[in-house]
């Protein structure tokens, strides 16, 4: 769930941070449970099991929607000035 991956260094956020990745493994495991109760053992030479990582992928490109409002006729305009071009906040995060 690349809980090695935080992207703060305020110990409240990151502790926002791994229980929220906890949550969502948790989530994630319990529909993995489920899932391989349905799986039909006999119908395979092999043992069968779910993928988690797959199944992460999958629930990441289909339930996760990054939703953001489209502001027409602005006052402003944006400050694109970045101050730190390499921030701790521009990790990689999932």
């Amino acid at each position: 769930m690349m809980i090695t991956n935080i992207s703060s260094s305020k110990e409240c956020i990151i502790k926002q941070e791994i229980y929220s990745q906890m949550m969502v493994y948790n989530i994630m495991q319990s529909i993995v449970n489920d899932l391989e109760e349905t799986i039909e053992q006999e119908k395979y030479k092999h043992p069968m099991k779910i993928n988690i990582n797959m199944a992460v992928g999958f629930v990441k490109r289909f339930l996760v929607k990054n939703i953001v409002p489209i502001r027409e006729n602005r006052h402003y305009t944006r400050n694109n000035s970045v101050k730190n071009k390499h921030s701790i906040n521009k990790r990689k995060s999932f």
